[in-house]
């Protein structure tokens, strides 16, 4: 039957992927309301997507290193993050609509924490090239445009109008808080009118009005409490939002009505979301391992697509493991084993082949490959390419 349906599908579907399901701009719909977050559910860290509730978890990275720090492009469907699938930390990019993962920094230094600017052309990151971690800013494909900062630089994040970067000097002891020009030009100290502690983690409002963020405070007795506040894009007028001590990583959704964020209340790093003002937290993700870095998928950006331009949105078919499958560099099982496919994990597939075992096997993220009576299909899988296998 496998091979009937494969044969049936060669002569049905070019090699070329199929037009995705579009959103239109300002379509929020089909785009906005997940989050990428990262997960050591399936053993090391991957990127997933969630819906907002919590249902609907989807594998999004397959690869044996740590995956982390994701970053949407503002069309929702790319992410930039950070891994270390080089033996060092390097910027990368998936594209959610091929499946394809490229790498945008190469070389001997340590590249970490991108993020997509909001008009899509440029990516700030932290790079120790020259010895100290600084703020850079590289073209999407991957060439250095600037160094931003001088005297020190980790963690970016735009301001929506994509004129500001904050970031955070990297001590350990006692990070600060600054804000500059996108040219490092006209540098503020943020924390000079925060509250005392050291802030960190910021995520501004769509609107640029406010940003969310970590302030880390220690008691008499020496312990650490992190928690959420908000406070004007200047830094003035903070609130604290949350009192649980264990809050972190806020992430602001795209309609403003709603910030993500990470707790360890439950003596578990967990996923939760509340309204700006702190009120009605609702857990995200409740399981074992540490789900960490959400951050909400974009709507379509005014400005940067045109009106009568689509956006790509997610693949039409995604597979569930069910018992732990191999994962394989290719359509068989003569191709290298690439890790497990955890049970209840889901993934988007991008391409199909039939294997010299006869059946026919999943494309994944990062050319993996799961075979097809291991896992459980969803969506329109019967639209998935025929592709060719590689060799093994």
């Amino acid at each position: 039957m496998k091979r009937i349906l494969a044969l049936l599908l060669l002569a049905s579907v070019t090699a070329t992927l199929l037009p995705m399901a579009v959103a239109a701009q300002g379509d929020c719909s089909a785009l906005a309301g997940d989050l990428a977050f990262v997960s050591d559910r399936d053993a090391n860290q991957e990127l997933y997507l969630i819906a907002a509730d919590g249902t609907n978890v989807r594998r999004l990275t397959t690869h044996d290193a740590n995956d982390r720090a994701p970053s949407w492009s503002p069309d929702g469907t790319r992410l930039a993050f950070q891994s270390n699938r080089n033996g060092r930390s390097d910027i990368f990019v998936l594209d959610l609509t091929t499946g394809s993962v490229q790498p945008l920094t190469t070389g001997p230094d340590d590249s970490i924490t991108p993020a997509w600017s909001p008009d899509g052309a440029q990516i700030a990151f932290a790079s120790n090239r020259g010895g100290v971690y600084n703020v850079h800013l590289m073209d999407t494909n991957g060439t250095i445009l600037q160094q931003v900062t001088q005297d020190g630089g980790a963690n970016p994040a735009w301001t929506p109008d994509g004129t500001q970067i904050t970031y955070t000097t990297p001590s350990q002891l006692s990070p600060q808080l600054y804000i500059v020009n996108a040219d490092g030009s006209n540098l503020r100290a943020l924390s000079d009118v925060l509250p005392e502690g050291n802030a960190s983690s910021v995520s501004f409002a769509p609107d640029g009005s406010q940003m969310a963020f970590t302030l880390l405070t220690f008691t008499r007795v020496g312990r650490e409490w992190n928690n959420l506040y908000t406070a004007n894009a200047d830094g003035s007028s903070a609130i604290q939002r949350t009192v649980s001590n264990q809050d972190t990583q806020p992430s602001w959704s795209p309609d403003g009505t709603t910030i993500a964020f990470v707790s360890n209340r439950d003596r578990n790093p967990e996923l939760y979301t509340m309204p700006p003002d702190g009120s009605s937290v609702q857990r995200v993700t409740d399981d074992d391992a540490a789900d960490t870095n959400p951050v909400w998928r974009p709507c379509s950006a005014p400005g940067i697509l045109s009106a009568d331009t689509s956006v790509a949105a997610d693949p039409l078919c995604s597979v569930s493991g069910a018992g732990n499958p191999n994962l394989r560099g290719g359509p068989g099982t003569e191709f290298p084993l690439k890790g497990t496919f955890g049970t209840g994990t889901s993934a988007y597939v991008y391409g199909q082949a039939q294997g010299s075992d006869g059946f026919i096997w999943w494309q994944l993220a990062d050319d993996t490959w799961v075979r097809s009576d291991v896992a459980t299909t969803a969506g329109s899988c019967e639209l998935v390419p025929v592709i060719a296998p590689p060799a093994a």
